[in-house]
């Protein structure tokens, strides 16, 4: 059953080289490969012979849950074609946990599977690496002299190499592997390091202790953790200056002119990549050497044990003297200084010339944050509903950006679902952190049911990245970004599998418990059998006690309707998964063509308005490229229909108002500008409309989409 397993790791794969897979017309034709295979995989076991431990049922439980919760918010949401979306989304993330969980995993196919997923990561590391010393692909993969290729947004991306670079090490550090395959793990880690700094995220930077600390807690054997974690560590110290310039030497020389920005970065990127290819060569060859000298020198068990306490007590003492430093930094009033930051955070602010990004402070995230409490505050039962903030932060905001998501998870689960789904995905959390680490100590466990120590290793090392999702998906969006949410829940999925261990010989093991299988020699209790009767001969069948039923029976009874059932619900989550993104797929077609074939593009429009009646983005595609075309009373139809659809979207009443203004209703279009900025209050464009609108020259469609083309990049998320 390896074959499903690397098929969805070869999904993450692609969607990490993919802009994360964020897109729908990706993530959405890749939730129906992923729903196939989940379903190949039932088929292929028997409902009869899946297996889960008791945690891993109450984490698909409450997983199960929270995506039926989301679906169920639909109704609630002011906008729910974004709620399918996010629900959809959702249903992604369930199935491959799902699959992950229910495959019957092995210690090698496990390990196995880690390892491709961490070395293919290293490998699109190490091509990053390579185009550095490209003068034609350097400007396109920098944002404002930061690496944001290939996932298109520059926290993502760190965050996605560092999880490359957590499991590389953890993996590299167990002796199962072969030594070419550990050099080349160390090499993968090494430039997944340098490809995290390159994005200079300062949500990395606060994650990078936290991860760490925790891969230590969760991971055993510490002391050989921390030997091949600390090549990594010295080869990134000896490239950082030169991976740092390549966003100080860019911004210095935007003092000068775009085009000297230009060429300083292409000169900083084209340095940087000549440091850091050989360093990774280096990270290959100290990588191979030391599982060479691994396979020779064995450290004695105590010796093991008593490093691994050494490293836990450094490690904890290292987080108490981080709390030390922070008090003795702020006078002993972190409080006022944390409330400090805070207060000045209410914007971005540039860096010091000549200095890195990670010396910066300032962003909107404060209110973000805000108003994403404000919105729980406002609906604490079910919140906004999935993918619902955007429009209700425009109409709360206090900055100038449009961002759709809160950039915090736990503030996305309380602003959108509410305290229920916030609870569902705490319970899910927990149950899945309890069975990956079933069997730690052994105690009060059958060993022929615990997981081996193998299996506990690669179950802890398995959650490294839902850990680095957490911790730094705190303070930033990752739920919407399927590489990072994906590789988090499916591995997730592997680690609970793990946990459940080798199962009872002939018996089906199901939710923690185990049962006697059809052929089981096992009979009734000898005290059935009448007196004086010899007790039954091995591998004789057993008649069933008066008036009971063969359990055989009572299986055969429920499976049709299980499997109609689980048919029926297959099917429904398909045709949700299906119609949507058809319907995107031909409205970006339609905006990509309409210059050509203006009727083929409208009809295109109508049916994708057709296959996802929820969503108001076809209506208002079409309402668009009918103002473009100058027909101004089409675009009023299709603008109306994109209202009646979504009411809360101030980009329909905006889009209305021009087609009435064009029309010479002046009346018409002042009522919706007035309803376009009261949705977002801070549209300079809309600000500009209703001042224009009663005067000689109203403002027309084209200047309108003129000025959102040349800020669209001023928007978020």
């Amino acid at each position: 059953m390896l074959v499903p397993a690397l098929a969805a790791v070869a999904l993450l794969v692609w969607w990490t080289a993919d802009e994360g897979g964020y897109l729908l017309t990706t993530w959405g034709p890749s939730s129906l490969v992923v729903l196939g295979l989940l379903a190949a995989t039932v088929v292929g076991i028997g409902f009869d012979r899946l297996r889960l431990t008791r945690a891993g049922a109450i984490a698909l439980g409450a997983l199960t849950a929270y995506t039926a919760w989301s679906y169920l918010s639909i109704a609630w949401s002011a906008s729910p074609g974004d709620a399918l979306d996010g629900s959809n989304r959702t249903l992604l993330y369930l199935l491959a946990f799902a699959l992950f969980a229910l495959l019957p995993w092995r210690e090698w196919t496990a390990l196995a599977a880690l390892t491709v997923f961490a070395l293919a990561l290293g490998v699109i590391a190490v091509v990053l690496l390579a185009r550095l010393g490209s003068a034609d692909a350097v400007p396109s993969m920098f944002n404002g002299g930061r690496l944001e290729t290939p996932l298109g947004y520059v926290n993502a991306t760190a965050a996605a190499f560092f999880v490359g670079t957590t499991l590389s090490i953890a993996l590299a550090a167990r002796r199962e592997l072969p030594a070419v395959v550990r050099g080349l793990l160390l090499a993968g880690a090494t430039a997944g390091l340098f490809v995290s700094v390159l994005a200079e995220s300062r949500g990395w930077l606060f994650a990078l202790p936290i991860v760490l600390a925790v891969a230590v807690a969760l991971i055993p054997g510490r002391l050989r953790l921390a030997l091949w974690t600390l090549p990594v560590a010295v080869l990134g110290a000896a490239a950082l200056r030169p991976l740092l310039d390549v966003f100080e030497r860019r911004d210095e020389a935007g003092l000068e002119s775009p085009e000297a920005a230009r060429q300083a970065l292409i000169d900083a990127a084209a340095h940087a990549g000549s440091v850091a290819l050989p360093l990774v060569a280096v990270a290959l060859a100290v990588g191979v050497g030391l599982a060479l000298l691994d396979r020779r020198v064995a450290v004695p068990a105590q010796v093991s044990r008593r490093a691994g306490r050494a490293a836990a007590a450094l490690t904890a003492l290292a987080l108490v003297g981080g709390v030390v430093v922070g008090f003795a930094a702020t006078d002993g009033r972190p409080d006022r200084k944390i409330a400090d930051y805070w207060d000045r955070s209410q914007g971005y602010e540039q860096a010091e010339v000549g200095s890195s990004r990670f010396g910066s402070v300032g962003s909107n995230r404060p209110d973000f944050w805000k108003v994403s409490l404000s919105a729980f505050a406002d609906r604490p039962i079910g919140g906004l509903g999935q993918d619902n903030w955007g429009d209700y932060y425009l109409r709360e905001r206090d900055s100038t950006e449009q961002p759709r998501w809160t950039h915090s998870l736990q503030l996305r689960l309380l602003a959108h679902t509410g305290a229920v789904g916030f609870l569902l995905i705490a319970a899910f959390l927990a149950a899945v952190v309890a069975a990956a680490l079933r069997g730690r100590g052994g105690r009060g466990r059958s060993p022929v049911a615990s997981p081996s120590p193998l299996a506990q290793a690669l179950a802890a090392i398995a959650l490294l990245p839902l850990v680095v999702w957490f911790v730094h998906g705190s303070i930033d969006w990752f739920w919407e970004v399927p590489a990072l949410s994906g590789s988090a829940f499916a591995f997730a999925g592997l680690a609970t599998a793990l946990s459940r261990g080798p199962a009872p010989a002939r018996a089906s093991v199901v939710a923690g418990g185990t049962r006697p299988s059809e052929t089981s020699p096992v009979g009734p209790p000898s005290e059935a059998s009448p007196a004086g009767a010899p007790p039954a001969a091995e591998g004789a069948a057993v008649p069933p006690a008066p008036g009971a039923r063969p359990a055989a029976a009572a299986r055969q009874s429920w499976r049709p309707l299980l499997a109609v059932a689980a048919g029926g619900v297959g099917l429904l989550a398909a045709l949700a998964l299906a119609l949507p993104w058809l319907a995107e797929r031909d409205t970006i077609a339609a905006a990509q063509s309409w210059h050509e074939d203006p009727a083929g593009a409208l009809s295109r429009l109508n049916r994708a308005a057709d296959l996802n009646p929820l969503s108001a983005r076809a209506d208002l595609t079409a309402g668009v490229i009918a103002l473009e075309l100058n027909g101004p009373e089409l675009a009023r139809l299709r603008f109306d229909r994109a209202i009646e659809r979504d009411p809360d979207d101030w980009f329909g009443h905006f889009g209305r108002g021009l087609a009435e203004s064009a029309l010479g209703d002046a009346a018409a279009a002042r009522a919706d500008y007035v309803e376009a900025r009261r949705l977002s209050p801070h549209d300079p464009l809309v600000r500009e409309a209703l001042r224009r609108v009663d005067g000689r020259r109203p403002l027309s469609a084209a200047t309108a989409f003129a000025r959102l083309r040349e800020h669209v990049d001023e928007l978020t998320g």
